[in-house]
């Protein structure tokens, strides 16, 4: 297997090249166990969206949760919402959003509780990715925030990967995509 060692904030971390399909190879990030890095990562993109005064952190499960979590705690923010990818057993009163398209087994419907809904409704909202590469699993988010009544105020990522999403949002970092033949 191929790695390619990125530099972010200072850390040197090493990342698989993974296939995306027969002509596109991305490097897989997880944050999931790195204490060190969701640290740093969390602290600068602080920095970047302390201008928007997010009430809340949004973010799309799983890998970036932690990010969620140290983030809010900085913020010295009460709770942050992950949106799940599917509606979940606990869900009370559950909101969710399908994909538009349904090209790859990938793309599942996203969903909050309904607590949650309640929550975000009227709070300067924040949207938290670790990689943003398409940009789908954003506008799920947004669509969710716009149907719980949330006030969307910006969307920062540890990690921009390609040229795919045209949205304006702050990131730290550019992955490389590899074309491959």
């Amino acid at each position: 297997m191929r790695f390619v060692e990125i530099d972010v904030c200072g850390l040197k971390r090493k990342f698989p090249v993974v296939s995306m399909g027969p002509k596109l190879q991305v490097v897989s990030v997880s944050l999931l166990g790195d204490v060190e890095l969701v640290e740093i990562v969390s602290k600068e993109l602080v920095e970047r969206i302390i201008m928007w005064r997010p009430e809340v952190l949004v973010g799309p499960e799983t890998k970036v949760v932690p990010l969620l979590q140290k983030m809010s705690e900085i913020l010295k923010l009460p709770r942050y919402v992950v949106c799940r990818k599917g509606v979940q057993a606990y869900m009370v009163n559950p909101l969710v959003v399908e994909p538009k398209e349904m090209r790859t087994q990938r793309v599942k419907a996203m969903a909050i509780d309904g607590r949650d809904r309640e929550y975000l409704q009227g709070k300067r909202t924040v949207v938290i990715d670790d990689v943003v590469f398409t940009g789908g699993s954003f506008g799920m988010v947004r669509q969710l925030l716009d149907k719980a009544g949330a006030n969307y105020v910006g969307m920062a990522a540890v990690f921009r990967q390609g040229d795919k999403f045209a949205e304006n949002y702050e990131y730290l970092q550019e992955l490389p995509v590899f074309a491959t033949v």
